[in-house]
């Protein structure tokens, strides 16, 4: 080395002369040795100075990976915290809404009683309607029923029909019947009423005349000898039937035919024997309606005797009571 003019470094010579140090200098082979020593070392030094070049660059890039990483890391942390934020506004926002509803909370639950009250009722309307539907039905099947039965219905109908005109044509030629028989019984009536007027004259005439053959007039004997008979029948004929009426003088108990006395007919063209005694005393009676006329006068002459009326025998009998005819 000393033939290339190498000179050694300051800090080799201080090593080399450094205080405290013993160098045998008179060694022949001294400063080849330490040279070689030096070279050793050097060779070491640059050996460990590439390791630490190296290590050097390793670490440079570990450094600039590990900044990468750490800008990863503080972009991931940045957007970390950006969704964190998103999140924790989104949930203040869920909290401000849900004490929206806390605090609408009373509306809510009026809500959901009116709801269940409207449920309520709807299940009672649903249970009308069902029992509603069950009667229509029953209608319907009755309706049917009815339906099925209309021609029998029509056939009675027309029976019914028929028997009504049979009806009305029976009731028209009875009812022409009836209206003759009322002008009969009318005129019937003005008869009984005239002979009971005729009768009371006769009576009041007997009791005030006098009698030659001795005693009083409207005793039963003198009247009974004098008629021959207590009671006079009469016997009124019209078409089929007839009328008896038995009347009477004084106070003969089966005298009929004057006042204070009852007329013991059966039947006087429908009329009974009550009607025809209140007819008899004085209060009259329709015979055509079964009214009392009470208080009204009966003029004999207004009496009409119509066609097929009074038979003859019953016209004589009347004019020989009353005076119209020759005893």
């Amino acid at each position: 080395m000393a033939s290339s003019g190498h000179k050694p470094s300051e800090s080799e010579r201080q090593r080399i002369e450094a205080p405290g140090l013993l160098y045998d200098r008179s060694y022949p082979g001294w400063g080849e040795e330490n040279i070689a020593a030096q070279a050793a070392e050097i060779e070491s030094l640059v050996g460990k100075n590439q390791g630490l070049i190296a290590s050097n660059a390793t670490l440079r890039q570990e450094i600039l990976y590990t900044q990468q990483e750490m800008q990863r890391l503080q972009a991931y942390v940045a957007r970390v915290q950006t969704e964190r934020n998103m999140q924790i506004r989104g949930l203040l926002e869920k909290i401000r809404k849900t004490e929206a509803d806390v605090s609408d909370g009373e509306i809510v639950k009026r809500e959901l009683r009116k709801a269940y009250l409207e449920r309520h009722s709807l299940v009672a309307e649903k249970q009308e309607l069902i029992i509603k539907i069950q009667r229509v039905t029953e209608e319907l099947q009755k309706a049917y029923t009815d339906i099925r039965k209309l021609p029998e219905m029509h056939a009675e109908t027309d029976g019914l029909r028929q028997d009504y005109q049979r009806i009305c044509a029976a009731f028209g030629s009875e009812r022409s019947l009836n209206a003759e028989k009322v002008k009969q019984m009318n005129a019937m009536e003005g008869y009984l009423i005239s002979m009971a007027s005729e009768a009371a004259k006769l009576r009041t005439e007997l009791a005030n005349a006098p009698n030659p053959y001795g005693g009083i007039y409207g005793s039963p004997d003198p009247i009974q000898a004098l008629s021959g008979q207590s009671d006079k029948e009469c016997r009124y004929g019209q078409g089929g039937g007839h009328v008896d009426c038995f009347y009477g003088y004084g106070e003969n108990p089966g005298a009929s035919l004057g006042h204070g006395g009852s007329v013991s007919c059966a039947e006087v063209y429908g009329m009974t024997q009550a009607q025809v005694t209140s007819a008899i005393d004085g209060d009259g009676l329709n015979a055509s309606t079964g009214e009392s006329f009470a208080g009204e006068e009966t003029n004999p002459s207004q009496v009409t005797i119509i066609s097929g009326g009074l038979a003859a025998e019953g016209v004589s009998g009347v004019g020989d009571e009353t005076g119209g005819g020759a005893p």
